[in-house]
């Protein structure tokens, strides 16, 4: 039996191929970068907070301003100019509005921090689901790996092992066998 079985040249055929075959696939998460950052949301969360912090504050110092204001004229209009009264109800109204103000301030930081939490982990979140996709991707390039070295694997399988020494000593065989008295 000279040369290669059809057998045999196919699976050669077969091997080169997937030798050549190039398994991994292009990791598109490569190089990726949030389109925001958490720095961009941070700012303008901050913004958005600063304004209704000064909301707050300018209108609560209008509030002061009309409450004392109209304090003023009822005790003007009972006689009472000056003295200790007339600032003791001034003191008094900016007082309860400013506890006012100070619970609006408080519960717009408390607001503000839950935000900047949440923000976090969303961005946490965000960067973890980029890592996975990217080890998801290098995960199924070593599985195209050893799926391209197990087909290599089969096609050296399917290779004939017998060698042109043995197809000699093969015909060697049977001529002798042929023979009478030489088998």
């Amino acid at each position: 039996m000279a040369g290669k079985s059809d057998q045999e040249e196919a699976a050669e055929g077969l091997y080169g191929e997937i030798g050549g075959l190039n398994p991994n696939v292009e990791n598109r998460w490569k190089g990726y970068r949030n389109p925001y950052g958490f720095g961009d949301v941070e700012k303008k969360v901050n913004d958005t907070y600063s304004n209704y912090e000064d909301m707050i504050n300018r209108d609560t110092s209008e509030e002061i301003a009309k409450q004392q204001g109209g304090a003023a004229s009822s005790l003007a209009s009972r006689g009472i100019t000056g003295g200790s009264i007339l600032t003791d109800t001034q003191s008094g109204i900016a007082s309860d509005i400013n506890k006012s103000k100070t619970n609006a301030l408080s519960n717009l930081g408390a607001k503000k921090s839950g935000m900047l939490s949440s923000l976090m982990e969303y961005f946490n979140n965000l960067k973890m689901g980029q890592t996975q996709a990217a080890t998801n991707v290098d995960f199924g390039n070593m599985a195209n790996l050893f799926q391209k070295y197990g087909l290599k694997g089969g096609a050296l399988g399917g290779l004939s092992d017998d060698t042109w020494l043995d197809d000699i000593l093969g015909v060697g065989n049977t001529v002798g066998n042929l023979i009478p008295g030489g088998g």
